[in-house]
C-alpha cells in the first residue's frame, strides 16, 4: 500500500485520521530547534551552550525524554538552570520554517483534499504550536483532538470524542508507533503504518 492507496480511500469517502509526531513531520527537527533555543538561553558561553545542546539531544536519542531536564540539571550543578524556563521554551511559538511536513503528506494535500484530521498525544499547547507552524500556509479545515486533554493514546477515548465532534466514515488511522497500533485495536479501526509511505 502506498500514498495512492490512502488518496483513493479518501476519495471513496473513508475518513483518514493522522497522528502528528513522526507521522506528518520529523519530530527530531522540532527537538533540535527547541534544544538549541534552550541551550542558547541557559548559557552566555558558546562552548557551554554546545555542551547543553549535545547533552539534551544525545540523551533524548538514547533514553527518551523521561526526566531529561532533571538529568541536565543534575549533570551541570554549576549552572543555574530553571526547569520551568526550559518547559516554557518547549511550549513557545515556533518560527514558521522550524518544522515541515513530510513530502508524502504534501502529495496527499495536493490532491484537492480540503480536510485534515489529527489525533495526537503530547502537551496540548506544544502540539497546537506545531500544527500552527506546519499548516500556516494551508487552506484546509484542520480537525484536531488533543488526546492529553481527554486520555492519551492508546486509550480509544480521544477517537470516541472525535466521532462526536466530526463526521467519521469507515476510518483509517495513520501513525508510526506501537501505541498508535494499539490505539486502533482499542478503537476497533484500521491502522496504517506511516513507514509504508516513507
Amino acid at each position: 500500500m502506498t500514498i495512492k492507496y490512502l488518496i483513493n480511500q479518501s476519495l471513496k469517502g473513508r475518513t483518514l485520521i493522522f497522528d502528528l509526531d513522526n507521522t506528518l513531520y520529523n519530530e527530531n527537527d522540532f527537538l533540535k530547534n527547541r534544544y538549541k533555543c534552550i541551550s542558547e538561553n541557559l548559557s552566555v558561553h558558546k562552548e557551554e551552550s554546545k555542551h547543553i545542546y549535545r547533552f539534551l539531544f544525545d540523551n533524548f536519542k538514547k533514553n527518551g525524554r523521561n526526566k531529561l531536564f532533571d538529568k541536565l540539571i543534575d549533570s551541570m550543578p554549576n549552572i543555574i538552570i530553571n526547569k520551568q524556563d526550559m518547559i516554557n521554551i518547549m511550549r513557545s511559538k515556533l518560527p514558521k520554517s522550524t518544522i515541515q511536513l513530510h513530502d508524502w503528506f504534501l502529495k496527499y494535500l495536493f490532491n484537492g483534499l480540503d480536510e485534515i484530521n489529527i489525533i495526537t498525544n503530547g502537551n496540548p499547547t506544544q502540539q497546537k504550536n506545531k500544527i500552527e507552524c506546519l499548516f500556516y500556509n494551508t487552506n484546509c479545515n484542520i480537525n484536531v483532538i488533543y488526546a492529553n486533554e481527554i486520555k492519551p493514546k492508546p486509550s480509544p477515548d480521544s477517537f470516541f470524542i472525535f466521532c462526536e465532534k466530526f463526521t467519521v466514515k469507515n476510518p483509517i488511522y495513520i501513525g508510526d508507533s506501537l501505541i498508535d497500533e494499539q490505539f486502533c485495536k482499542n478503537a476497533n479501526i484500521d491502522f496504517y503504518d506511516v513507514k509504508n509511505l516513507q
